[in-house]
């Protein structure tokens, strides 16, 4: 029997203003900065379903990176 996976979906253009903001340039630096691989971070950003675990992984870096108000 097949287990159920729970997937999720960015706003990838969102997602590109805000690593972008903090300073991470491309999606191969953000793979990077995440720990996955760039393909990865492409499905993400152009809308396909990830999972939970890789919105929480890149929310935090670009959190982490953010500057401090």
């Amino acid at each position: 029997m097949r287990e159920a996976r729970a997937v999720s979906l960015l706003d990838g253009g969102r997602v590109r203003e805000e690593f972008r903001r903090v300073g991470i340039k491309r999606q191969v630096d953000l793979a990077a900065e995440v720990g996955v691989r760039p393909e990865e971070i492409s499905r993400a950003l152009n809308g396909e379903p990830i999972s939970p675990d890789l919105i929480f992984r890149i929310a935090i870096t670009i959190a982490l990176k953010a500057p401090v108000r």
